[in-house]
């Protein structure tokens, strides 16, 4: 698997705000640069997110804190992640509210979901295609 080219996560938020609305505009394209590196992140040539639920849940995680675009950040964090774990084989079949729901929690600065919950979520969540 490749990682998903900048070009790709700036398409999927296009595709987000024309589909739900919300202005395309994007705030600081430097945070969801790193947003798109930052799963395969290594320190000693070790993965610090090894498995493809925990990339999914990194892409997400950063696209949706980061708040890089003017609108449209949980969308498009759902939509990467999704994206990500196709390139692995797998498709995210969860529940639109309970997508929705994981998106706007992690959002919220008044609560806290942890990292390993956000990739339990994409674990549970998925499928391996056929």
């Amino acid at each position: 698997m490749t990682r998903p080219a900048l070009e790709e996560v700036l398409f999927l938020h296009e595709l987000a705000t024309e589909k739900y609305g919300g202005s395309p505009e994007i705030l600081n394209l430097g945070s969801v640069e790193a947003a798109v590196f930052r799963p395969w992140g290594q320190s000693f040539r070790r993965d610090h997110f090894p498995s493809p639920f925990e990339k999914a849940a990194a892409i997400f995680e950063s696209i949706n804190r980061r708040h890089a675009f003017q609108d449209g950040n949980k969308r498009t964090s759902l939509y990467a992640a999704a994206y990500l774990l196709e390139g692995f084989g797998f498709e995210l079949d969860a529940e639109s509210d309970a997508a929705r729901d994981l998106a706007k929690a992690v959002a919220s600065d008044a609560t806290e979901v942890t990292f390993q919950e956000i990739a339990a979520f994409f674990e549970g969540n998925s499928v391996e295609k056929a």
